[in-house]
């Protein structure tokens, strides 16, 4: 497998925790960028960080771009800080259209991006994560509507369920019913299908 990709060069956001973590050591044998707000100190939320972010992501001219940045409050949504809703849109939606918005218009060398949509959360509602869900149900929409046109790079939606990561909190519903994943298997199955030319444009996984 890592002859696939030794020479390629592969941007991935939010790579420090999580599954954007897992799938960073699953790609080790490629040149790497790894963003995110603990690793490179940038908020994707934040404008002037996006900026920056996009220059970094242009200068590193990647063959492929990964994005799993991402997270919500947990909670009524009424009791929450409108602050921390406004970053769950921002980086779960806004920001990822963005990069597709840019790239799609000049790819350079980027031959594939993929964005992280849930396999639960983009297509139901989600009790305590209404700000997140309805990022990941624009995500959807976007990513449905761009298959409609023929943008100049492989576009991927990956939409896994709900993992056993510290991103999700401890009295969730998916931990108390026992439904989450190991995001190791799941980095490996993003792997292989990543690298499949013919595997499906959106892949689902419970």
């Amino acid at each position: 497998m890592q002859n696939s990709f030794q020479n390629e060069r592969i941007i991935i956001f939010g790579a420090s925790r999580g599954l954007g973590a897992a799938v960073a050591s699953q790609f080790a044998g490629a040149e790497l960028l790894l963003l995110s707000r603990k690793l490179s100190g940038h908020d994707f939320s934040r404008d002037a960080d996006q900026d920056k972010v996009v220059e970094l992501a242009r200068n590193f001219n990647p063959t492929r771009l990964f994005y799993f940045a991402g997270g919500g409050p947990f909670g009524s949504f009424s009791e929450k800080n409108w602050r921390d809703h406004e970053w769950a849109l921002k980086v779960n939606f806004l920001f990822p259209a963005k990069l597709i918005h840019i790239f799609a218009k000049d790819p350079q060398n980027l031959r594939q991006m993929i964005i992280t949509g849930s396999a639960i959360a983009e297509s139901a509602p989600d009790e305590n994560a209404t700000s997140y869900s309805t990022a990941k149900h624009a995500l959807k929409a976007l990513f449905e509507n761009l298959q409609k046109e023929k943008l100049n790079l492989d576009l991927r939606l990956f939409s896994p369920g709900y993992m056993d990561t510290d991103l999700l909190p401890q009295k969730s519903w998916p931990r108390e019913l026992e439904q989450v994943l190991d995001p190791t298997e799941v980095a490996k199955t993003f792997q292989f299908w990543a690298l499949d030319p013919e595997g499906p444009r959106h892949k689902i996984l419970k």
